[in-house]
Formats: structure tokens, sequence, C-alpha cells
């Protein structure tokens, strides 16, 4: 039995969610504290460089998770049928 106004599968979601939450290049962690205790970089340029970095990640892991990977997988949009 087919139900017609079934949501979305929670995957679409969740999934790219997931992953483009560990990208985080805003202040990068691994930077030494030398280069910015000498004055070399300070932290707008840092966050202006970090916020070019999260959008273009976000925009290559959805497109890949969409096109790529979830078809891949076989998940679709419609939300699975529990029983």
């Amino acid at each position: 039995m087919e139900y017609p106004n079934r949501p979305p599968h929670p995957y679409l979601l969740m999934v790219p969610a997931t992953i483009t939450a560990s990208c985080t290049f805003i202040l990068l962690s691994g930077t030494r504290a030398n280069v910015l205790a000498n004055g070399q970089l300070n932290i707008p340029q840092m966050a202006r460089a970090g916020l070019g970095l999260n959008i273009l990640s976000i925009v290559v892991i959805v497109t890949l998770l969409y096109f790529i990977i979830l078809p891949f997988f076989n998940i679709t949009s419609t939300h699975p049928v529990l029983m």
C-alpha cells in the first residue's frame, strides 16, 4: 500500500548534515601558536579564509551525496515503510 503524503527519507537530511558538521574551518585549530603571536596571521584573516572553505565544503559534500552516494546506497526521496 502506497501512502501519497509520506515525508522524505530522513537520511536525505541527516547524512549531509552530519558530514558538513565536521567541516568547521572558521578558526583552524591546527594553527601554531607562534604564527598568531608573531602577528603573521590574525583572527579575521583566518575567519575569512575559513568561511570560504566552509561554504565550498558544504556545496561539494551535498552535491556528492545527492548525486553519487545516496543513489549508490539506493536511498530514495520517500520515507521507508517500516511495516
